[in-house]
């Protein structure tokens, strides 16, 4: 909540931040949902036009990013007000809409009329040049001057997206991917942790001048993320295992209660 709080969306927790965006999207999906089925009258809604719509949101939130961007460039040394970073929150749940694509394009596997469904199967049942595609995405957004440039940030995201997206649909497409999904689905299931701790390891290394491989450029990047995933999971596991999945047990028989 405290990233919806001007100037406080960092201050907490850093990378808590992401919390903000996620309260925004629970929210606001509910409310899209309902504006959705007053639309059709009550009748269902065509999977096409529900692609659609999030192919216009995601636009939508792509270009307010951008707007904003050029309307508050960043400035060194000098922070972006707060209500702009909250407003920023806003243009993030972009991010979303790669993984609701995909979703929706799984749910069209029955609907033979679906023209989305044909497309997205052109492109997940090729999984070589969709990875491809994928990272090159990935290498372009990364040499973005992200750190220096709002407006660069603003284009990272959607670059990122799109690569996500086409890494999902590669992987949940076709039966090559299932020994490799055994493998990395338990990781999976405490990625949310890895994210939040990631960020107490990396603190506590940099706290005790403790450097996870020198040199710069993009392999050196991938080997110390590498490294500090194997420092975090055995953390964020025992997150899962004695916190988490005990408050969710605990949530669920409350419900079930109720």
């Amino acid at each position: 909540i405290q990233g919806l709080v001007p100037g406080e969306l960092k201050n907490f927790y850093l990378v808590a931040w992401t919390l903000g965006v996620e309260a925004i999207f629970y929210v606001l999906v509910p409310l899209g949902a309902w504006a959705a089925r007053r639309l059709a009258r009550g009748g269902p809604v065509p999977l096409d036009r529900l692609v659609e719509g999030i192919l216009g949101l995601w636009c939508v939130a792509v270009a307010f990013s951008i707007s904003l961007a050029v309307a508050f460039p960043l400035h060194a040394g000098r922070p972006l007000p707060g209500g702009v970073q909250v407003l920023a929150l806003v243009g993030s749940l972009a991010n979303f809409c790669p993984g609701m694509l995909v979703f929706l394009a799984l749910a069209a596997r029955e609907d033979q009329a679906s023209r989305w469904r044909h497309r997205y199967d052109a492109v997940a049942s090729r999984p070589l040049p969709t990875l491809a595609v994928a990272g090159l995405l990935f290498v372009a957004a990364t040499e973005l001057p992200f750190q220096t440039s709002q407006l660069a940030t603003a284009a990272q995201d959607p670059l990122l997206g799109v690569a996500s997206g086409l890494v999902l649909a590669a992987f949940v497409h076709g039966e090559w991917t299932r020994p490799v999904a055994r493998v990395i689905a338990p990781v999976g299931l405490v990625s949310y942790g890895v994210y939040l701790w990631h960020w107490v390891i990396l603190s506590a290394l940099g706290h005790y001048k403790i450097l996870i491989l020198g040199g710069s450029g993009n392999l050196a990047t991938v080997v110390r993320a590498a490294v500090l995933v194997a420092l975090t999971l055995p953390v964020a596991t025992l997150s899962w295992l004695l916190l988490e999945r005990p408050l969710l047990e605990l949530a669920a028989s409350d419900a079930v209660r109720g």
